[in-house]
């Protein structure tokens, strides 16, 4: 009888399957001994998402590491050479740009072909649990995040023009990098262009040109730059034509301005006045000790240094090198591209 009972259950006393005998559902292994092939497009497009998440979800994590801190940090030293090689910068940037996308590409690319490669049999282990590939995104987040801070505030930042106070050498839509790596106040030069922290409000950056340093002393006559009682060089090039956008708003308009090529110290740029607007004057001021003297290129829409007084020293972050993108009513501007300040 209990011979009889166990071959019902459909086992013999040895535990053997009897043919024919129902069989019962076997559940799968759980935890490290569950069964997963790895699926290669998944492997793919978690590493192009996430640098290093694909190695992981394939179970390499000291290779998922390696990719998610090593490039980043490369990166990093590269952007900060390229703070120090002024020529170089604008390439410097552009390549880690387009050396970023190939990275992406090809680490997935690896993924995928290391997914093909691994186990049909492919054992789940505890780098493929949710929480480990949740603490992996997390950690990339905070690592890029953390980097980016540091780029931020002492290599180099990007700021976007709103309007067209620096007209016309820097346009509403205009991108352009401020570099801080090596930044020293001593090596301000006339006819630089900085960001510097308003003096009304240190939460707000603007981009203005140096017209004038400590002792100098500066003036407007008939809207034109006296530079230590002698009138700075300017030549006419006629009414031109510019875009700016409207404050608070995305309409775009055109607005023709009376420009000029200026020349002060070693640098040539362009500047501009309003024709409609009476030409201003300003009697001449002597620039404190530890101040410089800023003017946007737009002289006669711009409030600067002629508004509020010279702007202390501390209080500029970085001296502007290029235009690293510009959009404008019509798209991008391709030939603003790398333009140099």
């Amino acid at each position: 009888m209990r011979r009889a009972a166990q071959r019902i259950a459909g086992r013999d006393l040895l535990g053997e399957s009897i043919p024919n005998a129902p069989m019962s559902a076997t559940p799968a292994p759980a935890g490290d001994e569950a069964i997963r092939p790895r699926r290669p497009w998944l492997a793919g497009l978690l590493a192009f998402l996430f640098p290093g998440l694909g190695h992981l979800y394939i179970g390499r994590w000291l290779v998922a590491l390696m990719l998610a801190v090593v490039p980043a940090v490369i990166l990093l030293g590269a952007l900060a050479a390229g703070a120090l090689w002024d020529r170089g910068l604008t390439a410097v940037i552009y390549g880690a740009v387009l050396l970023g996308i190939a990275f992406r590409l090809a680490q997935a690319a690896w993924a995928v072909s290391d997914a093909r490669r691994s186990e049909p049999q492919y054992r789940l282990g505890f780098c493929n649990r949710g929480s480990a590939y949740a603490g992996f995104i997390a950690l990339s987040l905070i690592w890029v995040q953390g980097l980016s801070f540091i780029s931020r505030a002492s290599v180099l930042e990007i700021f976007k023009i709103p309007s067209g106070g620096m007209a016309p050498s820097l346009l509403a839509g205009d991108q352009v990098v401020a570099v801080k790596f090596g930044f020293d106040w001593r090596s301000i030069q006339r006819g630089d262009v900085v960001v510097f922290r308003s003096p009304a409000d240190p939460k707000v950056t603007l981009i203005k040109r140096v017209v004038g340093l400590a002792g100098d002393e500066v003036a407007f006559i008939g809207g034109a730059l006296q530079l230590n009682g002698k009138m700075v060089v300017r030549r006419s090039l006629g009414a031109r034509s510019y875009p700016e956008r409207v404050v608070g708003s995305d309409t775009w308009v055109s607005v023709v301005l009376a420009t000029f090529q200026e020349t002060l110290g070693q640098r040539t740029f362009l500047i501009a006045e309003q024709p409609s607007m009476p030409r201003y004057r300003q009697d001449s001021v002597r620039v404190p000790e530890g101040m410089v003297f800023l003017v946007g290129d737009n002289r006669g829409n711009s409030q600067d240094s002629r508004h509020y007084g010279a702007i202390p020293l501390e209080n500029v972050i970085g001296q502007v090198h290029s235009v690293l993108l510009s959009l404008g009513p019509d798209g991008l501007r391709f030939e603003r591209f790398g333009l140099r300040l």
